[in-house]
């Protein structure tokens, strides 16, 4: 997941759609919306939404998919929708992994099981790396309810 997307990002690239009427836009033309926004990555947030499953990039154009568009057109469901796609995505997968065979989890543990499932990588090493993963955690975990963060003691837990 880019650590730069969020949350709130996702739903306005999808809110975009409806402003233009259309299932599909070009690239250059959702760039265009988004270009003075300060807080908002673009491209982050493109690839965010293709790895959730709510667009599809074909050279130039965006496409909505059905799933993008039941988001689109959700009022209360966005979050399941978010929660259910985020539990097969890593870091949120193994952290899922993780909490489910114990309560309380925290970031390194994540950091060295991924470590351990992707050897042939070198995943993740340093603070500022650890603090990627806590933030992206928090920001996308929290926020979809997939977990809780205790600011206290730095852990993640079920909801």
């Amino acid at each position: 997941m880019p650590t730069a997307s969020t949350l709130a990002g996702i739903t306005s690239l999808a809110e975009a759609f409806r402003g233009l009427h259309s299932r599909r836009a070009k690239v250059s033309r959702l760039a265009i919306i988004f270009r003075n926004e300060r807080t908002f990555d673009f491209l982050s947030t493109l690839k965010a939404a293709e790895m959730l499953g709510l667009l599809e990039r074909t050279n130039e154009y965006i496409s909505l998919t059905d799933l993008g568009i039941g988001f689109l057109l959700a009022s209360e469901g966005k979050m399941r929708i978010i929660r259910s796609r985020l539990s097969g995505i890593e870091p949120f997968k193994t952290a899922l992994e993780l909490l489910s065979k114990r309560k309380y989890i925290f970031v390194g543990e994540i950091i060295e099981s991924l470590s351990a499932k992707y050897s042939s990588l070198k995943f993740l090493s340093g603070v500022s790396e650890e603090e990627k993963i806590r933030n992206m955690l928090i920001e996308w975990g929290t926020c979809s309810e997939l977990m809780v963060y205790d600011g206290k003691t730095h852990g993640f837990h079920l909801t």
